[in-house]
């Protein structure tokens, strides 16, 4: 799945003009059939008549994706082929066996180290691209790929740059589970954050970390987003384990060190103004922009943080979005979405207020339902598998 640093929510077509007729050219359109998704909205079926729309996009909103990517060359390259073919063998040793068109692939061996050099990358490669010493870290074990052991260089990686950070921490995640002193979730990246967190605290050093996440989970099952949504608070701010919680009860207050942030575009569609989350799919981190697993971004502390918060406000007032801190009891749900809002009771100024919108980033809120167990029921699916 693709985007652009546009991250359109309509998209009828470069012909078509934004209040009225559609465009029957789908050639000027970027996302064609199905590539024009909203996660919200259902899932993707028919996979096989793909050039065919699943959604009307006269009447919802696609959901914007937030992905990073990179091109690697040389030994490092190797490793990821490498991955890749233990990967597919073992699927095809469970899944296709005796499935002749799907062969079993062996690796390409290498004489000589200069096989793997590459000196012709600055020609395909728009920009200025610099040269960087790379490794391949990966989580792998007996189910994934056969293994005798379980592999975890990629948790050893954020362990170590986590703890090494000298000034700041920018991730972005599809998910943030991890819990400390939990019997289920019993990944060590919230200790690692809380004990450099104290660290900083102590020695008084100027140090943030700043999180990026979807604003809500991925799916049209509500079940999913509730349990997602359940550990998700229960790792930033919800429970005494909680990073927040613990924080605080150690005496420090988590916003001076730790922020959250999710992204949301606006646009119009008909004639109508629409709002939708960016979800972000992203596995990144980049540590004092010295060392980065996948990635690299440039970051402002004050004005990141400003931004959000007055974005969040706006979109707040106009649209009345969902998630919200506004919202802390499912009671309070519908007092907050039956209020009026500007888009509807006055189009000029939600307009005119949305020319305040300045980029994409938002606060993630981190409070909503946080008065409510949204843990599935027992009598669900999800709620028994947790």
């Amino acid at each position: 799945r693709w985007d652009n640093e546009f991250y359109r929510l309509v998209d009828l077509g470069e012909t078509a003009k934004q209040v009225g007729e559609e465009s029957m050219d789908t050639s000027n359109r970027y996302f064609i059939g199905k590539d024009y998704v909203n996660v919200y909205e259902g899932q993707i079926d028919n996979v096989e008549r793909f050039g065919e729309d699943f959604i009307d996009r006269k009447m919802v909103a696609r959901t914007p994706w937030h992905d990073e990517a990179l091109v690697v060359f040389g030994e490092v390259a190797r490793d990821a082929a490498r991955h890749f073919i233990q990967r597919w063998n073992i699927h095809k040793t469970e899944k296709f066996a005796n499935d002749s068109p799907y062969s079993f692939i062996l690796p390409k061996t290498y004489d000589d180290k200069e096989e793997l050099t590459v000196n012709n990358w600055e020609e395909f490669l728009e920009g200025h691209p610099c040269q960087i010493n790379a490794q391949c870290v990966r989580s792998i074990g007996p189910w994934s790929a056969s293994t005798r052991t379980t592999e975890t260089s990629i948790l050893n990686a954020y362990i170590q740059l986590i703890d090494g950070a000298e000034h700041f921490i920018f991730i972005e995640n599809e998910f943030f589970v991890t819990v400390a002193n939990d019997s289920f979730i019993q990944n060590p990246v919230s200790e690692t954050l809380y004990q450099r967190i104290v660290r900083a605290h102590r020695l008084g050093e100027k140090f943030r970390i700043y999180i990026v996440l979807p604003l809500l989970p991925g799916s049209d099952n509500v079940n999913i987003v509730q349990a997602s949504l359940y550990f998700i608070m229960r790792s930033i701010a919800k429970g005494d384990n909680s990073l927040f919680k613990r924080l605080e009860t150690a005496g420090i207050q988590p916003n001076d060190y730790i922020s959250f942030f999710g992204l949301r575009q606006y646009d119009i569609l008909m004639g109508v103004l629409v709002t939708e989350t960016i979800f972000v799919h992203s596995k990144l981190m980049i540590v004092d922009d010295r060392m980065a697993i996948c990635g690299s971004a440039n970051i402002n502390d004050r004005s990141l943080l400003e931004v959000a918060h007055k974005n969040t406000l706006i979109y707040e007032e106009t649209f009345g979005v969902l998630p919200t801190n506004c919202v802390r009891r499912f009671d309070q749900m519908y007092n907050y979405t039956d209020k009026p809002k500007v888009k509807d009771t006055d189009p000029h100024q939600a307009h005119e207020k949305l020319k305040n919108i300045q980029g994409l980033v938002v606060d993630y809120p981190i409070y909503f339902l946080d008065e409510e167990n949204y843990l599935p029921s027992l009598r669900t699916r999800e709620g028994i598998s947790y």
